[in-house]
């Protein structure tokens, strides 16, 4: 998640989704193991597919 929240920082918009699909599944996967709350796992991918989506424009 933070590769993410870098990656928008510096303006790399590709990497960024690149990196946004690897952060969801690693976000499911530990939601699924309890690791996290899965409210909270939805909540974060939420939040990153915003951060994102509002750079991409």
């Amino acid at each position: 998640m933070r590769k993410v929240r870098d990656a928008v920082a510096n303006g790399e918009n590709e990497e960024a989704t690149k990196l946004l699909a690897a952060a969801t599944s690693k976000l499911d996967r530990a939601a699924c193991k309890n690791l996290i709350h899965a409210n909270k796992a939805r909540r974060t991918k939420s939040r990153l597919n915003k951060l994102v989506n509002k750079n991409a424009q």
